[in-house]
Parts: C-alpha cells; structure tokens; sequence
C-alpha cells in the first residue's frame, strides 16, 4: 500500500529516495532472535536492540516507507552476513521499477566506495553526506562519464553525482 501512496503523489511531483538506518530499542529484552548490542548515536553508547536499514520515497510534502531490511550482527549470522551498504544496495534494486524517483539521498554512513561505483554504474542519481573519515581523501575516482562534485554546506561535505551524456 505505501508504494501505491508514493505512485500516487509521484505523478505530480517525482520525488527521491531516502537511504537511512534506525535503531528499535530493546533495553529490556534478553533473548529475542536478532537482538544485540547496537551502537545509538544519539545516546553515544551501545544499546540492545534491532537496526533496520530503511528506504522511503519523499517529495518535500509527503514522505512514505517503503522497504526495509533488518541488519543482524554477523555472530548471529555468520556468512551471511550483510553491511548496511549491501543491504541498502538489495534494497535500490527493489525499488529501481517500482518508483520513479529523481535521485538518493543518503548520510555518510552510506557514502561507501562501494555505494558510490554501484550508483553510478547503475546512472542514479545522489546527494550524499561524505562520512568524516573520507574528507580530504581521495577515496572515489571520477570516470569519464562521471563527475562527483563536492560541495561545502555549514562545514559539512556533500557529494552531487553528475552523469555526462558522450
């Protein structure tokens, strides 16, 4: 049903999606399959619970959930395990003919070389916070048909992807 709200609303204005992950505590819990200790960022310290990587189509008006994955801790998991950057890879692939979209934003846990070659292989279209780590570096190299432009916002790094048609 949410895929069909965002169909809707897209048709007067197409939107872009929005690649984030979220933390559903559990502080009390003690045994439930999937539960661990999960780093939350707003309480700087590990907490017990579920972390969702999670995709929602927006057009500045309306904002829709669409698919999400949970991540699990690759003790629990083993060889199958998955980083956020592949689930939220999965996750792309799903929606690439479902919804139409202008483009993907995402923060800079996100912003992975591996995000970044998979996007542009792939001719979407982001706007990416660059992860404090990465700044400065030269972690990404531009491709002749691409061009990542770096822009400086409130002493912040975002990355705009550009195709060049040749």
């Amino acid at each position: 049903i949410n895929l069909a709200i965002a169909n809707y609303f897209s048709k007067e204005k197409r939107g872009w999606l929005i690649i984030d992950d979220t933390l559903m505590l559990k502080p009390f819990v003690k045994f439930l399959a999937g539960v661990y200790d999960v780093y939350n960022v707003v309480l700087g310290r590990p907490d017990r619970g579920l972390c969702l990587v999670v995709i929602a189509w927006s057009n500045g008006k309306v904002t829709v959930p669409l698919v999400f994955e949970f991540m699990f801790h690759r003790d629990l998991v083993g060889k199958n395990y998955k980083t956020k950057t592949e689930i939220a890879k999965l996750l792309i692939l799903k929606c690439l003919s479902k919804i139409s979209f202008r483009y993907i934003l995402f923060d800079g846990h996100y912003s992975t070389v591996e995000m970044l070659k998979f996007l542009c292989k792939m001719k979407i279209y982001f706007i990416a916070k660059i992860g404090a780590l990465y700044s400065g570096k030269t972690h990404f190299r531009n491709t002749p048909s691409t061009t990542i432009q770096i822009k400086d916002r409130m002493n912040s790094l975002y990355i705009i992807s550009v195709f060049l048609v040749i």
